[in-house]
């Protein structure tokens, strides 16, 4: 992770704007079908869903979570 995301993130840490929760219900049924084509857990789908819809970049340290993402067409880091 370069220095400008690092920083970028302690700001939004600050601003209090780093963790955003939202509806997991608008989400459900395509991580319900990536779970069942990837044999893996609602949880972990639901989060490759997530990024998946609002094109946001997936950060796991899961391996399988990380692969399944990239297969899915999620911009994915592995840390």
């Amino acid at each position: 992770m370069n220095e400008d995301i690092a920083i970028k993130i302690l700001y939004d840490l600050l601003k209090g704007e780093a963790i955003i929760i939202v509806n997991q219900d608008e989400y459900l049924i395509e991580a319900f079908k990536i779970a069942n084509r990837n044999k893996i857990t609602i949880y972990d789908s639901l989060f490759i869903a997530l990024a998946k819809s609002k094109n946001l970049e997936l950060v796991t340290s899961d391996i399988k979570q990380y692969e399944i993402a990239k297969n899915e067409g999620v911009n994915a880091q592995l840390i």
